[in-house]
């Protein structure tokens, strides 16, 4: 009698880990076939919301490093930073850091801090650059302020032949050129500057400049 009861505790000692993998088992598929449906729904949302509201790509902007330019006297010239000599490789020998802007496939766009000096002739603001898939300049355009504008009109006038235009404003003062064989124009807003404050003779006038390269330097 003993030994029958010992084979059978014997017996149920062999069955009990087979019966648990068993519901192990049981528990996973059980768990598998709740969670299929909740992460169909969840695959679906995100694609749903991804199709309803797609993501707008924004203009790409990226830093490349240059030289350091803490000598005042490596500061580009007014007449060496609006040419349309400048190329991006120029640009690194003065401005640490360049912004690149990618609006545009065919354009490459930089964007750079211009301070031509300390007098208050000079120009601060910044430079926008747009150059073509052969690092042509295409387009300049300055936004800044200065003191003195009479040197700003007098190298707009030699070096992109802009001439003053009449306006009813007499805030404003507007210069421009029509250029040959295109319907790009050179073109200089000057206007006084909004606020004034008597010790700061550098920002009297507020400046925007938009040049377009001439065909004949194409």
């Amino acid at each position: 009698m003993s030994e029958e009861k010992d084979k059978s505790q014997e017996k149920e000692k062999k069955e009990q880990p087979s019966q648990a993998r068993t519901l192990f088992t049981s528990l996973l598929f059980l768990a598998a076939v709740i969670a299929a449906p909740i992460f169909s729904i969840k695959m679906y949302e995100s694609w749903h919301n991804q199709e309803s509201n797609p993501k707008i790509e924004e203009p790409k902007e990226n830093l490349r490093a240059g030289m350091p330019t803490s000598d005042p006297a490596a500061r580009p010239s007014m007449k060496d930073a609006i040419s349309f000599n400048v190329t991006p490789d120029w640009m690194l020998q003065y401005w640490p850091r360049v912004a690149e802007c990618y609006s545009d496939v065919r354009v490459l766009t930089y964007r750079v801090p211009l301070v031509t000096g300390i007098e208050p002739h000079d120009l601060a603001g910044s430079l926008t650059y747009d150059f073509d898939h052969q690092q042509r300049l295409l387009r300049i355009k300055f936004v800044g302020t200065t003191g003195d504008v009479s040197k700003l009109i007098e190298f707009a006038k030699q070096q992109f032949n802009l001439i003053p235009r009449q306006t009813n404003n007499p805030n404003l003062f507007v210069f421009e050129a029509a250029l040959p064989a295109t319907s790009n124009r050179q073109l200089m807003h000057i206007k006084f500057a909004n606020v004034q404050k008597s010790g700061d003779l550098h920002k009297r006038f507020d400046v925007t400049l938009q040049l377009f390269r001439p065909a004949k330097n194409s």
